[in-house]
């Protein structure tokens, strides 16, 4: 995750700004050119011989960029921001967030890879090469979006630089009406039945995923939580004082984050977290049948039996994980009801 080709200049300590509310970045980020010095990196610097696939990231503002390479472990991925702790350092840019996205490079049963983008609650999100602005995506083949005043290049490490199309493609974009439809497009990309399989790399293929949603945040009930009840009892504990919701598989299909944020709804979840606890601390998502924590690159870190964490599964039988550190640690307890 450390392999910078040129890095940015003036990189700053993270100031307490999360991001510029209610604003949005003044210039246009052009994602074609970025995408072409992407595909000239990778023809000057083919990654072939690599344990398993994966994407190269390149990021570009201005003249200055730099790069790394995202394979398809399953405990890999990336925290995009402006916090020096994150892997990908997005630095001098206020319309970047402190942790603003997750990144996840997933091996696809049919063969190639998948990138996964969620935002983390910035209230910005990204912009895709049409203008159009989201917050969480499943997208296949070469994908380019703009953060902030930065351009950010994901080409898949199985194609090389001539493989790659010439210019960044039009992407075809699928946009399901409703969690649950988008749940049964992204189980069919994971089929390894599916016809044509093998995504041409040629091509880019992105599917609209809903925006994930703060621990206590009220939900409408077209998401089904208030029709169904969440199946999922998610538990934080501190200093003698604790909260429960209840999340539902809905939740877990957007993505469910954790921290202080003060967009978390629920006063009495609030009260539970402390300064040790990141803004947004932990994304619990799912990917194919099992539960996920990432930690979001916390300043205090995530903790199992007091061994520090970057992924931890979330078990049906229950598993319990601490948010930073002391004696004001938050300790998060998962469990499966009835």
């Amino acid at each position: 995750m450390d392999s910078h080709v040129r890095p940015p200049q003036r990189i700053r300590h993270n100031n307490a700004t999360e991001r510029l509310t209610g604003l949005q970045p003044g210039g246009a980020v052009d994602l074609r050119q970025a995408y072409g010095f992407a595909r000239g990196i990778a023809r000057i610097q083919p990654q072939h011989g690599l344990a398993r696939p994966g994407h190269r990231l390149v990021w570009v503002r201005g003249t200055a960029f730099a790069c790394t390479s995202l394979v398809s472990n399953e405990d890999a991925f990336a925290v995009v921001g402006r916090h020096t702790q994150c892997g990908v350092v997005l630095p001098d840019d206020p319309f970047v967030a402190l942790r603003h996205v997750l990144v996840r490079s997933i091996a696809l049963p049919a063969g190639g890879v998948a990138l996964r983008m969620v935002d983390l609650q910035t209230g910005i999100g990204f912009v895709l090469p049409d203008g159009s602005r989201h917050t969480s995506i499943f997208a296949e083949g070469p994908v380019a979006v703009a953060l902030g005043e930065y351009a950010l290049v994901a080409l898949p490490t199985e194609s090389k630089g001539d493989e790659l199309p010439g210019e960044l493609p039009a992407p075809v974009v699928d946009m399901p009406s409703a969690v649950r439809e988008e749940l049964r497009v992204v189980a069919a990309a994971m089929s390894p039945y599916r016809v044509n399989a093998r995504p041409v790399n040629r091509s880019s293929r992105i599917t609209l995923m809903s925006c994930p949603v703060m621990v206590g945040e009220p939900l409408p009930p077209s998401l089904g939580r208030l029709a169904n009840g969440g199946r999922y009892a998610l538990t934080l504990v501190r200093g003698g004082r604790s909260a429960t919701v209840m999340v539902a598989e809905e939740d877990l299909v957007r993505g469910v984050v954790i921290g202080r944020s003060e967009k978390c709804h629920t006063e009495l979840l609030r009260r539970i977290t402390d300064e040790s606890t990141s803004r947004v601390h932990v994304l619990v998502m799912r990917e194919g049948p099992v539960v996920y924590a990432y930690d979001l690159a916390s300043t205090q870190g995530t903790y199992v039996n007091g061994m520090p964490a970057r992924r931890v599964v979330l078990s049906d039988g229950g598993t319990s994980i601490t948010l930073g550190r002391g004696e004001n640690a938050v300790c998060m307890v998962w469990q499966v009801q009835g």
